[in-house]
C-alpha cells in the first residue's frame, strides 16, 4: 500500500493530499463568499466588513482597501473616497492631481485641496465658489487665492 505513495526527489514520502468531494468544490466555486474549507482563507467572508461596519480610523480604512482578498464592491466604493482624501493630503500630489480632486464629490476631499499651500490659484478660484461653506472658507484662508477668486466666490468682506 505504501508503494503507491509518491516519493520526493530526496527519497522521502510525499504527503498525501486528500481531495474534497466534487459537490463541495462546486459549491465553493459557485459562491466564493461561502466556504467549507477550514484552511487559512476559510471563514474570511464572515469577517468581511460591510459599509456600515467600516472602521473609523482612516489608516484602518486604507488598509482594508488594499487587503487581499479584496473587499466587496460596496465596501471598496465606501473606501475609495478615503483614498482620494489621502491623495489630496499627500504633499507629493501635483497641481494636475489637485485640480482634478478639486472637483471631487466629497466635500472633505475638496476642502483638503483648498487647504494646500501649493494649490494653483485657478483651482482655488473654483473652490472659492464651492457649494460647501467649509470648502469656501478654506479657499478664503489660503494665501494663494487671488482677490478676483475671492470676489467670485463672494468671500470678500467690505
Amino acid at each position: 500500500m505504501t508503494a503507491d505513495r509518491p516519493r520526493r526527489p530526496n527519497g522521502q514520502w510525499a504527503p498525501t493530499v486528500r481531495a474534497r468531494p466534487d459537490e463541495t468544490l462546486s459549491a465553493e466555486l459557485a459562491d466564493p463568499h461561502t466556504t467549507t474549507d477550514p484552511g487559512p482563507l476559510g471563514g474570511l467572508a464572515a469577517q468581511a466588513p460591510t459599509p456600515a461596519t467600516l472602521p473609523v480610523d482612516p489608516n484602518e480604512r486604507l488598509d482594508l482597501a488594499t487587503r487581499w482578498p479584496p473587499a466587496e464592491p460596496e465596501v471598496l466604493a465606501a473606501l475609495i473616497g478615503d483614498i482620494r482624501l489621502a491623495v489630496a493630503e499627500n504633499q507629493v500630489a501635483g497641481p494636475a492631481t489637485l485640480d482634478r480632486l478639486a472637483g471631487d464629490e466629497r466635500a472633505d476631499v475638496r476642502r483638503a485641496v483648498a487647504c494646500r499651500s501649493d494649490t494653483a490659484p485657478a483651482t482655488l478660484t473654483r473652490l472659492a465658489a464651492d457649494p460647501d461653506p467649509r470648502v469656501r472658507a478654506a479657499a478664503a484662508d489660503n494665501p494663494n487665492t487671488s482677490r478676483s477668486g475671492r470676489s467670485a466666490g463672494g468671500l470678500l468682506v467690505d
